[in-house]
């Protein structure tokens, strides 16, 4: 309760919570200020695991207007996640239905050929050099570009530059997915509150908690095993 009056006495920080009845779920929104960068970042609190996500968007305000980022891809498109179900950018006469994930021209129009339809929220983006682009979250299943079937994934997916599902990867997390990140030598580090991975089909999960690595191709990397016991928050690919 101290805490909480601290942040709205000194004005560094809000508090907002969700709720989605059909669910069962609740959380809440926490915003904290950076002093020393002036950026926000903002964090969510599952209500049921009682886990704080790493920020899923970082930004700033000025003169009552919210400036936030995403993950930007090479073409200077910008691919956008979370738990929206339409968008209505730069003045459209209309809003369009884009399920928890989109991407936007490097002008901020919808860039309207891709659309990867996620049933349940994207935590995380991440762009790879070769234009595929990875999504963590909660989600399990997409039906990308108008598929007339969704496609079973769960936690984490990879989409082609077109939008179109990588059918050769599915890591296959057992719960959510909050932080991605691609190394430099293409291998790809995933935290979330997932305890076991069962990727491209193998026979068995294999227990990996909080923490993991793939290969490029989407296999576990067996040698990587940080197992941690606690709450997991947040890692930075050096």
């Amino acid at each position: 309760c101290n805490g909480m009056g601290l942040l709205a006495k000194v004005g560094v920080g809000s508090i907002e919570e969700l709720r989605i009845p059909e669910r069962g779920f609740s959380s809440m929104g926490l915003r904290l200020l950076d002093l020393d960068k002036r950026l926000w970042n903002d964090y969510w609190v599952n209500g049921k695991s009682g886990v704080l996500t790493t920020p899923g968007l970082t930004g700033h305000f000025e003169n009552g207007v919210g400036t936030f980022t995403a993950e930007e891809t090479e073409d200077g498109k910008i691919v956008i996640g979370g738990y929206f179900s339409t968008l209505q950018p730069t003045g459209a006469a209309t809003a369009t239905t884009r399920n928890r994930i989109a991407r936007l021209n490097a002008d901020g129009t919808l860039d309207t050929a891709f659309n990867p339809n996620a049933n349940y929220e994207v935590y995380t983006v991440a762009a790879q050099a070769d234009g595929k682009i990875l999504l963590g979250g909660w989600f399990t299943t997409l039906q990308p570009n108008g598929a007339a079937t969704a496609t079973s994934r769960n936690k984490i997916a990879r989409l082609n530059a077109d939008g179109t599902l990588d059918a050769t990867f599915n890591p296959n997390a057992n719960e959510s997915v909050q932080s991605l990140a691609v190394q430099a030598d293409g291998k790809i580090l995933l935290g979330g509150w997932f305890t076991t991975l069962q990727p491209n089909g193998a026979a068995a999960a294999v227990t990996r908690k909080r923490i993991a690595r793939l290969n490029a191709d989407g296999s576990l990397d067996t040698g990587f095993d940080p197992s941690v016991e606690g709450n997991y928050y947040s890692f930075v690919a050096q």
